[in-house]
């Protein structure tokens, strides 16, 4: 997957015109913007070109902005040229909007949502807009401000950070009434206002600007540009618009940050000049001091020279190359430097005009094309001469105090670690909190709701961490607050965390600290990844939790990582000798993490080690290329938890104030990792059932083996397994052959008690019976669970839902069928948690009753991907050496070898040709095993360039006829594009088709990624809603069983298929979903679907408030269906009383609705629908004129006259005619019109004088769906006309004309007009 990375979060946007937008100049006098709000800004941005009005001249302030809009006019303000090689899967290249998306794209500063889509055409957010804003102006804040706000609770996690940097900027400020609203779509008006306020200058024209004081932040975006003898109290942008041009600052003073992203090679001019601070990030651009002129630092994040010329002044002082600089870069010095500092790694400085100190922190480093030696040593450079200097301690790396063990807190014997643990580890970051604050550039405090997954009940606050006698101190408190939610808590406490400023891909960490104590306290040092959608959400992001302790056990830690889906962790603990506690003292905590290994710690013993995870999304078709998901960038947390489900709460032995003391926090990374396979798995040999066919050994508790294992101390109790968690407390005895649970307390889940057997040798597709039987002391339920162990995600495979066991010995079956893959470690649980009654069990068995059935393995149909593709693997990172399912074919006449990086921006397939051979066919890439279906069109799409230009075929073959099926040929050059064509399979389905890229015939090599195949679907309905609801795979769709519901789902013939095996206790254990659903107030919506079922059962379907951040699932729209196991078209109509929502959630609830047990069985649903319409009454708003002009739009153009409301009419005295037929015009915007439907006109008018007006219905765009001309008289009269809507539209326009008509009278009178009605018939 070969991407340009960016911070995951689902970043989202907003503004501009959609259709044919035309240059307005504030001189027009444009009538919809005088006296509003935001007049004075909106006129200044359309005078500098960037807003822009429609063509009739508005200019809409109060309009909501759509995605592809905004993105359009973030473009025009930083003058963003560059395109993306990669295009969204729903953004058509013949869209007005396609190159302005490809641009943002380019420019990192959006990303999409799951599945590569981008929902161009929905409305944006305040807080997706913020989350933009912030992004592309680099706006940063180390607090949360979003409490500030009463309805802070509702920004949701990726805005936090966002919203609270423009709040502390002065940004934003909220409504009046104390909220932000952040689900509320932002307007024009609204964007234009936040954009003034962060750049009150924008320099967008070539020119000599003079004396001038801007109070904020500037901004140029063109080249050609001098700003003479100007203060800047902000920062300036020097945006990419100015491309290679020159932009020159003479006698300036910028106070802020200059951020260069424009220039060329002679381009960007510092003449007696003083900067704070300039940040590079422009390839190849050339930076020029002279004259009194002096930069007081210097971050380079790209490759560029930096020159002093004609220097009377400091020049440039202190240079940092930072790490994110690609490798390979190139930076020019020329001049006298005073510091340079190098953390990148692969970074090429050239020298030899220059003199520096130097200072080397990354690694491979090359000055003057030779290699400077793998450390932190200082270096004097004076051109190509380079001499060394003593060698730094780690209080000389950038960010580090001074190191100070003998007045650090709790100084005791416990082994300290060096400075540089070993030769290959180096120092690369700490905090050794020596200072009198937390320093903000390596911290933020996290949100006070971020922190309450796992039952947790602390409030987080900024004012429970601080600094003290040269340590942090984080301090869990007993004290009431109440959260803007209105929710009180009666715990506080604090966590600090380096996202968005300190993050690392591999390292040493060490962390010196003393523990907090007590029960319920939970304290934790851990880590997660800075861009966690990278590889989904947790568990498959993975975690790396360095130590947790629980309070209650002081004298133990854990050391643990989380990965993959489904969710599976590995752990390893050390408890200090007896008599010992981590709160006694000091102790250093650290891992070691490698690629593809990571090692903990404690005091430098090692007590764990982990080398074998994972981690896949259900989209795919195999597990990421290990060691993914611990092969990317994560940020440190720190933390102390107060309760949840693992520590327990506070009770009346906790002792408060509880403090986490953090001496300091140490980072060291190696200059070369040593690289791990994933460990190859032993083959496990299944356990043979006994002679009677019984798969569970000593089923009837009369085996006392003493070479099997059994419960510790409890006779008869061979190869069973006893259990307690969560609370639960029990002991087991065997009495007369029955074993007895006996049970103190049934604890807090149904596994808080548990008897088991493993391992179980079950079989795919055999089915099987288990029998048992069992009595309780009073009627209770158990839950028998026959599945697999965390290898396989605890999966329920039998799926038996709980049952209830009277005082009686009874016999109990159940039968199921294997449907998950072999599994020879299966378990088979007795879960008798959640009661305490006691339970007797004996004669227990499970037998198989019925083989797998023998099928021909070239007779399965390999199935397309949830996503729809057909291609697997087709971003080249699953799979071995990321080339899963993928074959690399090379005949006799050529020689060529691939290659696919392990960085995530290499993960694309590229060849190494040295010998192109004979033919096309020499050289193949090829993906065999594609079901292709008889008669059935199919569309490939596919990115790729080259090194130089030539031509590739493309190729489908089918293997069972031995035959090309269909093939072209594209020309490909350097620039990556995506490539795309149809098929249609015109012979007999073949299971084993293949896709063919043909590479040979030539010497240049070819770079491929993103390869896609789907079937063409014609089934989407227009307007629709739902992202994919006619199921063409499950793009778009969340789905999921829950427990104890058990359910597998796949998109079958392009219909949704759920396998339901246990219907679970709620509906919401088994569902089907889709998130980011757009409702607004008072629009109503039409929802229908096909469904049916293999029982006949009720299902739920709802649209409702996304409540995974808060539990707020407030609905929107409720019904309750009765399926059969007839396919039916169910329709419903609602109106959305609640504030809008766009980011609302559909939801199917598939469980259990009834409360009563179901059958295993099976749903289909298919296209669904969610699409705004309008009763007949509700088509045009205000048409009587009670309100106003409410609803309606006046335009004027080059007629002149006024228009009024008076005694309920609408009166237009036109005292100019214009000269198109539109000047005067009113009109009416927002009509949802529905495709196939009849609609009739009809209004009462009349004029003064006689005269024609034109009547026409569009859309936003302007397409024309019906009109006609009426031809006024001086009395009332009734105009109706009728059309029949050709498609259905949510942005329909009624526009009457009162211009120039040609052929018609068109006199200059007055109008008037009433009672304007829209029927639907």
């Amino acid at each position: 997957m070969y991407k340009r990375l960016l911070s995951s979060v689902l970043i989202i946007m907003l503004l501009l015109s959609a259709w044919s937008p035309i240059s307005v100049q504030a001189s027009d006098g444009i009538n919809d913007i005088r006296g509003h709000w935001a007049e004075e800004d909106l006129n200044k941005w359309m005078e500098k070109g960037i807003l822009v009005g429609y063509q009739d001249g508005t200019i809409r302030p109060d309009n909501n902005i759509t995605r592809a809009e905004f993105v359009t006019l973030i473009n025009k303000v930083f003058g963003l040229y560059e395109l993306s090689r990669e295009q969204f899967a729903d953004v058509e290249d013949s869209k007005w909007y396609s190159r302005e998306i490809l641009k943002a794209r380019a420019a990192g500063y959006i990303a999409g949502y799951g599945s590569n889509v981008f929902k161009p055409d929905n409305y944006i957010t305040r807080q997706e807009a913020v989350v933009i804003i912030a992004k592309v102006f680099e706006l940063q804040s180390g607090s949360n401000y979003t409490s500030k706000f009463k309805d802070g609770s509702l920004v949701k996690e990726y805005a936090k950070d966002s919203v609270s940097a423009l709040v502390e900027k002065g940004y934003i400020a909220g409504y009046e009434d104390g909220t932000f609203r952040p689900d509320n779509y932002i307007t024009r008006a609204e964007t234009i206002k936040i954009l003034n306020k962060i750049i009150p200058s924008l320099y967008n024209e070539k020119g000599d600007y003079k004396n001038e004081e801007v109070a904020g932040n500037a901004l140029i975006n063109t080249e050609g540009v001098i700003l003479k003898d100007t203060v800047i109290n902000g920062d300036l942008y020097l945006a990419q618009g100015i491309q290679n041009g020159d932009v020159t600052l003479d006698g300036v003073n910028v106070k802020g940050t200059v951020f260069v992203n424009g220039g060329g090679s002679d381009s960007i001019h510092f003449i007696n000049t003083k900067i704070n601070r300039v940040v590079v990030n422009k390839t190849g651009v050339r930076i020029v001091t002279s004259g009194n002129t002096s930069v007081e630092s210097v971050v380079v994040k790209s490759g560029a020279k930096l020159e002093e010329k004609e220097l009377t002044g400091d020049g440039f002082k202190n240079v940092t190359v930072d790490s994110q600089l690609s490798a390979g870069n190139e930076i020019i010095f020329v001049g006298d430097f005073e510091q340079v500092d190098v953390l990148a790694d692969d970074a090429l400085l050239e020298t030899k005009e220059a003199k520096m100190k130097l200072r080397i922190f990354g690694q491979r480093i090359k000055v003057n094309g030779k290699a400077i030696e793998k450390s932190s040593k200082n270096y004097i450079v004076n051109g190509e001469l380079i001499s060394t200097e003593e060698e730094p301690g780690p209080s000389d790396a950038p960010g580090a105090e001074d190191d100070q063990n003998s007045g650090s807190p709790g100084s005791s014997t416990n082994p300290a670690p060096t400075k540089n643990p070993n030769e290959e580890w180096r120092l690369v970051w700490s905090d050794e909190f020596n200072g009198s604050e937390i320093n903000m550039a390596n911290w933020s405090y996290d949100d006070p709701t971020n922190g309450r997954w796992n039952g947790e009940v602390q409030s987080y606050t900024q004012n429970n961490a601080y600094i003290k006698d040269g340590a942090l101190v984080i301090e869990a408190r007993k004290e009431d607050i109440t959260e803007p939610s209105g929710e009180t808590y009666h715990y506080t406490s604090s966590k600090l965390i380096t996202k968005g400023k300190k993050s690392w891909k591999y390292g040493k960490f060490e962390i010196r600290a003393k523990m907090p104590q007590g029960q319920g306290i939970w304290p934790a040092i851990w880590m997660m990844p800075e861009d966690e959608p990278f590889y989904g959400t947790w568990p498959k992001c993975g975690e790396i939790d360095i130590m947790e302790l629980l309070g209650h056990e002081p004298d133990k830690i854990y050391g643990t990582i989380h990965f993959g889906e489904p969710h599976k962790e590995s752990q390893g603990t050390y408890t200090l000798p007896e008599g010992q506690t981590f709160a006694d003292d000091f102790h250093v905590y650290s891992i070691e993490w490698e690629p593809g290994e990571i090692r903990w710690y404690i005091d430098g013993k090692l007590y764990h080690v982990a080398n074998d995870w994972y981690s896949r999304d259900p989209y795919l078709a195999d597990d990421y290329t290990y060691p993914a998901p611990f092969d990317q960038n994560f940020f440190l947390i720190l933390n102390i938890s107060v309760g949840g489900g693992w520590p327990g709460y506070p009770d009346e032995t906790t002792v408060f104030p509880q403090q986490m003391v953090v001496d300091y926090v140490r980072v060291y990374q190696k200059d070369k990792y040593p690289h791990r396979e994933k460990p190859a798995k032993e083959e496990v040999k299944p356990r043979e059932p006994l002679e009677d066919g019984n798969y569970i050994y000593n089923g009837g508790f009369d085996v006392d083996d003493s070479a099997a294992v059994g419960v510790d101390g409890v006779p008869y109790t061979s190869y069973w397994t006893f259990l307690t968690a969560s609370g639960g407390a029990a002991t087991v005895n065997v009495e007369e052959g029955v074993m007895h649970v006996q049970i103190e307390n049934g604890g807090t889940t149904d596994y808080g008690v548990q008897l088991l057997q493993a391992p179980i040798h079950l079989e795919k597709g055999a089915k099987y019976k288990a029998s048992f039987d069992m009595k309780a002391e009073n009627p209770r339920q158990v839950k028998l669970k026959i599945g697999g162990d965390g290898d396989r995600g605890w999966k329920d495979y039998a799926a038996i839902p709980p049952f209830t066991v009277s005082t009686e010995m009874t016999n109990y079956e159940f039968e199921f069928t294997m449907k998950d893959d072999t599994d020879v470690k299966a378990r088979f649980e007795f879960n008798m948690g959640l009661d305490d009654n006691d339970v007797w069990i004996d004669n227990v068995k499970l037998i198989k009753t019925e083989d797998a059935p023998v099928i021909d393995p070239s007779e399965i149909a390999r199935p397309p991907l949830l996503s729809g593709n057909y291609i697997y693997n087709g971003t080249f990172d699953q799979g071995p050496n990321r080339m899963g399912f993928w074959n690399f074919v090379v005949d006799s006449t050529a020689k060529a070898t691939y290659y696919i990086g392990s960085d995530v921006n290499e993960r694309r397939f590229e060849t190494r040709i040295e010998k192109g051979g004979t033919s096309r066919g020499a050289i193949r890439l090829v993906q065999p095993g594609i079901n292709i279906e008889n008669g059935k069109t199919y569309k490939v799409s596919f990115e790729a360039s080259a090194a130089n230009t030539r031509t590739i075929e493309v190729e489908i073959a089918s293997n069972l006829h031995n035959s090309s099926i269909f093939a072209t040929t594209f020309e490909i050059s350097k620039e990556s594009k995506i490539y795309e064509f149809e098929f249609t399979m015109d012979k007999d389905s073949d299971k084993n088709g293949e896709l063919r890229f043909n590479l040979g015939g030539s010497n240049v090599n070819v770079y491929i990624d993103n390869v896609v195949m789907k079937r063409v679907s014609t089934d989407e309905v227009e307007g629709n809603l739902i992202l994919n609801g006619v199921f063409n795979g499950l793009a778009g769709w969340g789905y999921g069983a829950y427990e104890p519901g058990s359910a597998d789902f796949e998109s079958h013939e392009e219909q949704f298929r759920a396998i339901i095996s246990s219907v679970g206790n709620e509906g919401w254990n088994v569902q089907l979903y889709q998130d980011n659903v757009p409702l607004e107030q008072g629009q109503t919506y039409e929802v229908s679907f096909d469904a049916k079922s293999t029982i006949d059962r009720k299902i739920i379907v709802q649209l409702q408030r996304n409540g995974t951040s808060d539990n707020n699932w407030d609905s929107y729209f409720y019904q309750e269906v009765e399926l059969t196991n007839e396919l039916k078209t169910f329709k419903y109509e609602f109106t959305m009383s609640k504030p809008t929502d766009s980011a609302s959630r559909f939801n199917f609830a598939l469980g259990n609705t009834e409360n009563k047990t179901y059958a295993p069985h099976e749903i289909i649903i298919d296209n669904v629908v969610v699409r705004k319409v309008a009763t007949p009454s509700a088509l045009i708003l205000n048409g009587t004129f009670d309100d106003g002009m409410d609803h309606w739009l006046l335009y004027w153009g080059d007629g002149e006259g006024n228009c009024d409301v008076t005694d309920g009419e609408l009166e237009i005295n036109i005292t100019k005619v214009g000269t198109a037929d539109y000047m005067p015009q009113i009109k009416q915007e927002n009509i949802a019109l529905q495709e196939g439907v009849t609609y009739t006109l009809s209004l009462k008018a009349r004029a003064l004088e006689a005269r024609s007006i034109k009547v026409d219905i569009l859309d936003s765009s302007y397409n024309w769906y019906g009109g006609t001309i009426f031809d006024l008289t001086t009395e009332d009269a009734v105009y109706t006309f009728t059309f029949t809507q050709s498609k259905s539209i949510n942005n329909g326009v009624l526009t009457i004309n009162l211009g120039t008509i040609e052929g018609k009278t068109s006199a200059a009178t007055t109008v008037y007009l009433d009672d304007i009605l829209l029927e639907q018939q």
